[in-house]
């Protein structure tokens, strides 16, 4: 958790920032996750069901309902279908960003409980808006 606090607080703080990141995809993804090696950094928050064996590189783990996970798509991000899982995503490229340059390193792959998933989604709805 310690890692995901460090990684979230260091996109806090970029995005409060001006130019603000490009940021390729916010969104509605489904039931499965299928992203080849790319330089972003992901946030996935799953909103019902369980996305299963997402993996990033050699780490894996599900992820449920209410939860949210940050990974790097630096080693492609991968799941079967989960039948049942709705989930939303928010890609930030971070090519340009010496703060995250060691992202590209190993693999990151932190889920987390959300305590108000109703501001996450509205906040992610605001920034497809």
């Amino acid at each position: 958790m310690d890692k995901s606090l460090f990684w979230l607080t260091r996109l806090c703080d970029r995005l409060r920032q001006d130019p603000l990141p490009v940021i390729p995809y916010v969104g509605p993804v489904g039931g499965y996750l299928h992203d080849r090696p790319s330089p972003a950094l992901e946030i996935v928050f799953v909103l019902s069901g369980t996305l299963k064996d997402v993996q990033v590189g050699e780490l894996k783990r599900d992820i449920g309902t209410n939860e949210a996970a940050l990974l790097n798509q630096h080693f492609g991000v991968q799941s079967p279908r989960s039948p049942g899982a709705k989930s939303w995503a928010l890609l930030i490229d971070v090519t340009r960003e010496p703060l995250f340059a060691p992202l590209v390193e190993k693999p990151l792959l932190h889920a987390f409980p959300v305590s108000h998933p109703d501001r996450l989604l509205t906040a992610l709805r605001n920034v497809a808006a």
